[in-house]
């Protein structure tokens, strides 16, 4: 399962990958297969970010987060920071749609 597609990359080492998803559920649905397999990509519903240290701020009403699936109920704000340096052990590798990328990263 590979729903962050950047987050183990060399660009992305000791970094995070944010996903923001504007989606509605009838939309993932029928992307669900994409999405977990780190392919699905939607420049207007879906944004990956990599970096260390991120702050989430909604301008209107607070929104419903998720981290890692988990609900954390509605926020008006939100920051995911990397603990330390996390090593994974990937055997996988990169996904073939996106492993000519890696060099473009700007990190």
């Amino acid at each position: 399962m590979r729903l962050f597609p950047f987050a183990r990359t060399a660009a992305s080492a000791d970094r995070v990958n944010l996903r923001v998803a504007t989606m509605a559920p009838w939309r993932f649905v029928p992307n669900v297969l994409g999405i977990f397999g780190g392919t699905y990509r939607s420049p207007d519903l879906a944004f990956d970010f990599v970096g260390d240290d991120f702050l989430v701020e909604f301008l209107e009403d607070p929104k419903p987060v998720q981290h890692s699936g988990d609900a954390l109920g509605r926020r008006r704000q939100f920051r995911l920071s990397v603990a330390g340096h996390v090593r994974f052990a990937d055997l996988l590798g990169l996904p073939a749609t996106i492993a000519h990328l890696e060099d473009h990263l700007d990190c």
